[in-house]
């Protein structure tokens, strides 16, 4: 699998098959994969299998995934609020009341208890996500690698590859919990 392809590639850079060849590309591509994940740590699969999200304090009742939106299935790309695509667990546990417990608002990875989790209770969720992230840095690192092979273009490689590692930061920083009273 490869996080972004020749043609997303192509269109980023406006280079040609004349600029680079179809067998470069297929190496920098490669390249670039291994670049996201070095830098993230992680394979990049399109779920996340009991993501642990916190412990229960007796007060909070929205959690926030690490990775969103949440589609509905792996290779999904509209975000979903159907409670049954995802599974909570609760101390360790899938949640006995199932999706009556929850809801989701999938294009913020926001999900809202119904009944706050128990202090210091585990809370976890299994769950698809969009790569669009991942992709986007694969194609600035493949898009660096094309402007470093042509020689001339050094500074607009810096330039992609600093885009890169950017998007796989901002990637990094999401919100995991928030404080509610209700």
């Amino acid at each position: 699998m490869t996080y972004t392809t020749e043609s997303n590639v192509r269109s980023l850079t406006g280079l040609g098959t004349a600029d680079i060849g179809a067998s470069d590309m297929a190496v920098f591509l490669k390249y670039a994969d291994a670049d996201v994940e070095r830098y993230t740590k992680k394979v990049w699969t399109g779920q996340q299998t009991r993501e642990f999200l916190g412990r229960g304090d007796g007060t909070s009742d929205v959690w926030f995934t690490s990775l969103k939106p949440i589609v509905a299935s792996s290779g999904g790309t509209a975000p979903t609020d159907d409670e049954s695509k995802i599974s909570v667990y609760l101390g360790g546990s899938a949640s006995a009341l199932g999706t009556a417990l929850y809801t989701l608002l999938g294009a913020e990875g926001r999900i809202t208890f119904s009944q706050i989790p128990d202090t210091d209770e585990k809370v976890e969720v299994t769950y698809y996500y969009r790569l669009d992230p991942v992709e986007q840095a694969a194609t600035f690192f493949a898009g660096a690698y094309c402007f470093h092979r042509l020689g001339k273009a050094l500074d607009k490689a810096r330039l992609f590859e600093q885009r890169a590692i950017e998007i796989l930061r901002e990637f990094g920083r999401r919100p995991r919990l928030i404080k509610s009273y209700t």
